[in-house]
């Protein structure tokens, strides 16, 4: 039984963790970001990583997260859908991930974004997770900024939310790769823009 156990935990925490990638559904329906934070399921920050952008281009692709996504498909970087939907966002990526977020708060170079999120698979039904995801980015010179990333995600079902706890250890390297892969894709999108000549200018009816 205990072999089983070992078996099926790290391969259910696998298809857990990709929830990072969204902060998903409306505050309103959600847990509150205290207490997210207070005992998050999975905390991860990532500090210090450059993108190719103008502090005017990342506020623009921030104000302007379909038009992000658009791009993202467009330079075969990562299949991803956003669309504004009212006061919220709902996200759909090609790995099977959906969710809808909304920005919490923000200031200058700082956003903080809410929600709930959701990953379906056939053998394990449909698992959900409240997530809190903030950025921070200032300016290093006019064409780059440095950034720092955190999430705190906290999986919905008491069960799922103490397997994953249990093997936490054994998944540090596996959160670390989802982690990798946002900041990566973050980046060859900056880069494309770069290399297009920015900067972008578009808006969720008129992607480039």
């Amino acid at each position: 039984m205990i072999s089983k156990v070992y078996r099926f935990g790290p391969r259910l925490l696998f298809r857990c963790l990709p929830l990072l990638w969204l902060a998903v559904h409306p505050a309103l329906t959600g847990a509150a970001p205290d207490t997210i934070r207070k005992s998050p399921t999975f905390h991860q920050k990532v500090e210090g990583f450059n993108l190719s952008l103008t502090v005017e281009e990342m506020e623009h692709l921030l104000d302007n997260l379909p038009c992000a996504a658009h791009l993202l498909t467009v330079y075969g970087i990562h299949t991803l859908t956003i669309e504004r939907r009212g006061g919220y966002y709902h996200a759909e990526d090609e790995n099977g991930l959906e969710g809808t977020f909304q920005l919490e708060g923000e200031m200058g170079g700082f956003r903080e974004y809410r929600g709930k999120g959701a990953i379906r698979n056939s053998s394990i039904g449909v698992i959900t997770a409240d997530v809190v995801a903030t950025i921070r980015y200032s300016p290093v010179h006019p064409f780059q900024l440095t950034n720092d990333l955190e999430f705190w995600v906290l999986v919905n079902n008491d069960f799922l939310d103490f397997l994953c706890r249990v093997f936490r250890p054994l998944l540090k390297s596996v959160l670390r790769n989802n982690v990798e892969f946002l900041v990566e894709t973050s980046q060859k999108l900056a880069n494309t823009i770069r290399e297009q000549g920015g900067p972008v200018m578009c808006d969720d009816r008129e992607p480039p």
